[in-house]
């Protein structure tokens, strides 16, 4: 049984506010993401997540979160005005989902990031973004090829890498 860093009933906040931070940095700051992930895994911001310190998951917005990681390994301020919206992104689901798995794993965001990157995860965004949580959890708990989000089935993972039309990336 793990130890998490915090009660269960602070994580759906720090999974907004991270899947807003994550949101405003990359569509309203015009930071690319995985610019935004070393800013943020290099920041006290992502350790204080991860310790469960109450004034960052329980007090700080998802703004307020890129702007303090931004400004902590960069020294410049984020001041763009935040845009409304009232869609989830796929950076959003990024951010919102790594926050879970963070708290369900206790690993670290750096530990995380380093073997999903960002562009790997806006692939699997495009599958996984409606599913249960607990399937990205499967998914990245323990891989055994580098598309194991695609089923929880292995057979089926292992026709789609068999398969010639299959292996390719999505574009936008």
């Amino acid at each position: 049984m793990t130890i998490h860093a915090y009660q269960e009933t602070y994580l759906n906040k720090a999974q907004i506010s991270l899947g807003d931070a994550f949101d405003y940095a990359v569509n309203t700051c015009s930071i690319p993401g995985n610019d935004f992930v070393r800013l943020f895994t290099s920041s006290s911001v992502s350790k204080r997540i991860e310790n469960g310190d109450p004034a960052v998951i329980a007090g700080r917005s998802g703004i307020e979160i890129a702007i303090d990681a931004v400004l902590e390994s960069t020294g410049r301020l984020l001041d763009i005005e935040p845009r409304e919206h009232f869609e989830r992104s796929r950076e959003y689901w990024i951010g919102w989902s790594t926050c879970y798995y963070q708290w369900y794993s206790s690993r670290s965001f750096g530990d995380i990031f380093s073997v999903l990157p960002f562009d790997d995860l806006q692939i699997m965004y495009y599958t996984l973004h409606e599913a249960d949580i607990s399937l990205f959890v499967c998914s990245v708990k323990n891989p055994q090829s580098p598309v194991d989000w695609i089923s929880y089935r292995r057979e089926n993972v292992e026709e789609y890498l068999k398969d010639d039309l299959c292996g390719f990336g999505f574009t936008i």
